[in-house]
């Protein structure tokens, strides 16, 4: 069938792309092709990662981590990760970037800077 030459191709072609990344390659290694069912493990811990966050942003992660004992921050996308903190436009669109990409293909929450704000304050 002619679709799955073509699919095939793409995929071969996505893989080669992501060999020649680098640094990419272990992350997306970690990040299915193919969407997956969320992990229904429980965890008490909620574990942070930012997505394209100014420094203002950054300060607020670290200081709801000292906060809350079971809040840790990571520093790169991970299959662990329980929060993807993302950067949001004027219209509230978050940034498409590969950690975004792959906590939506992962079932993980992505919220915006603001509800940072929001759980720092409340605690």
């Amino acid at each position: 069938c002619k679709d799955r030459g073509q699919r095939a191709q793409a995929v071969q072609q996505t893989e080669a792309d992501a060999a020649d990344a680098g640094e990419l390659n272990d992350v997306i290694s970690t990040c299915p092709y193919v969407a997956m069912p969320p992990n229904l493990v429980v965890t008490p811990e909620c574990r942070l990662t930012g997505s394209c966050l100014d420094s203002e942003d950054k300060l607020l992660m670290e200081k709801l981590k000292r906060a809350a004992p079971r809040v840790s921050v990571a520093g790169k996308w991970g299959p662990k990760v329980t929060h993807v903190i993302a950067s949001c436009d004027s219209q509230g669109l978050a940034k498409r970037t590969l950690k975004y990409l792959c906590a939506c293909v992962r079932g993980q929450w992505v919220v915006s800077s603001e509800w940072l704000r929001q759980s720092v304050l409340e605690g």
